[in-house]
């Protein structure tokens, strides 16, 4: 059964610019038995200055985690990019 992970990536904006840095993030191991509603990308919360950006994934058993952070990562921003097409994340 592969194992089930939420990765949780914070984006700040920097002052009133359109300027934002990808600058916090988290990962949790989903627990056997509870409630699962899929892989996917999901809005965390969400503030004019912060926003979390949820990516769930199933990762094979003996499959790498710190890899599906990475990609976990890339369809974090996306997601950022899609949602403000006029900001611009630093770094």
């Amino acid at each position: 059964m592969p194992q089930r992970w939420v990765f949780a990536f914070c984006y700040t904006r920097r002052g009133q610019t359109n300027l934002w840095e990808q600058d916090g993030e988290t990962r949790a191991e989903h627990a056997p038995g509870a409630p699962w509603a899929g892989p996917g990308v999901r809005m965390g919360k969400h503030t004019e200055r912060q926003e979390w950006i949820e990516v769930a994934v199933e990762v094979a058993e003996g499959g790498g985690v710190n890899e599906a952070e990475e990609d976990a990562l890339d369809r974090a921003d996306a997601e950022f990019k899609r949602r403000h097409q006029e900001a611009e994340l630093a770094g």
